[in-house]
């Protein structure tokens, strides 16, 4: 029986709590044995939770020194409390699988150092496009010299720059929808200004090679489009994208009208799509569903199971030292 602690339970945290239940038999048939969720870590254990109260807890000290603890999945957001709860985790020797951007883009090093020092894992892969696999992606390519990354990485943003085109609503119309779909916050302002995605291109660069700060990544996120400019798309089939960019030369994340025979042109809806050039291995093209709590939940459970199977530490930080 491996014992898991839920860090977080809100939109997503609900969704894994779920899926650890319902996927119980086919968990258990991916890593040899059965997958208990032992405890919830919470900040009012009154607040229904659809889950059993007896497993909640609002006792930091209670999860991470935990000495019966296998992993720990973290979807609780932001860099505090998040960071010196992973670190502390990591530096135990407890696997560690999160889908929180904001903390590995911040805390990159600190993260890694603590997990190279315990021989645990840290697994990030929802933390950036959801069920897009761009990290695995740019972990297959730690032999290969990567030059470029352009990419869609704020499904949210992506799914209200499409209801602008196809639906022709208005920008806030369609924030509004993003929201009641579950794809933004009450305070969508992460989303739209692109921090959001600044910090996930932060993540990319560290995989990519060469390592850029998020506060370092130039900014311009759709807020800052005007009606005119978004009417600009039904003059010439052009289609607005927030797209992040790293290169060996610059970062940046910024709306750009694409022409039609661009491969970030066609990404529908809600998702996500990366194009990584490389040096040897030439152009790779990904995509998948960027956003939302199903594919985010999907992903973490896949990252839950490589941590569990004995696949080993992390090797992405090592990795990119080497180009």
């Amino acid at each position: 029986m491996k014992r898991v602690a839920l860090l977080g339970c809100g939109v997503v945290g609900r969704r894994v709590a779920e899926r650890l239940e319902s996927e119980r038999d086919r968990l258990a048939e991916a890593i040899g044995e059965s997958i208990e969720l032992s405890v919830v870590l919470v900040r009012d254990t009154a607040r229904d939770r659809g889950l059993s109260r007896a497993r909640l807890t609002s006792c930091l000290r209670e999860v991470v020194d935990d000495p019966a603890l296998d992993a720990a999945i973290e979807v609780l957001g932001g860099v505090d409390p998040a960071f010196p709860i992973l670190e502390r985790l990591l530096r135990r020797g407890v696997p560690v699988v999160t889908a929180n951007k904001s903390v590995v883009a911040h805390h990159w090093d600190a993260l890694h150092s603590a997990a190279r020092a315990s021989g645990s894992a840290l697994r990030f892969e929802a933390s950036v496009g959801g069920a897009m696999p761009i990290v695995r992606a740019l972990r297959s390519l730690a032999g290969d010299r990567i030059e470029r990354v352009r990419a869609v990485l704020s499904g949210s943003c992506n799914f209200v720059l499409e209801r602008i085109r196809r639906d022709g609503w208005s920008l806030e119309r369609s924030i509004a929808a993003a929201r009641d779909c579950g794809l933004l916050e009450p305070d969508p302002s992460a989303d739209l200004s692109g921090r959001d995605a600044a910090e996930k291109l932060s993540i990319v660069s560290a995989l990519a090679g060469r390592r850029i700060e998020p506060g370092a990544v130039d900014v311009t996120g759709i807020d800052r489009l005007r009606p005119e400019d978004l009417a600009a798309t039904a003059l010439d089939g052009r289609r607005w994208r927030l797209v992040a960019e790293w290169s060996r030369e610059r970062a940046f994340v910024a709306p750009r009208l694409l022409p039609q025979d661009d491969p970030l042109f066609e990404v529908p809806d809600a998702e996500n799509a990366a194009v990584i050039d490389a040096r040897d291995s030439g152009r790779i093209v990904i995509q998948g569903r960027g956003a939302g709590p199903a594919p985010t939940a999907a992903t973490v459970l896949g990252d839950l199971i490589e941590s569990l199977d004995g696949s080993g530490v992390e090797g992405a930080a090592a990795a990119a030292c080497l180009r």
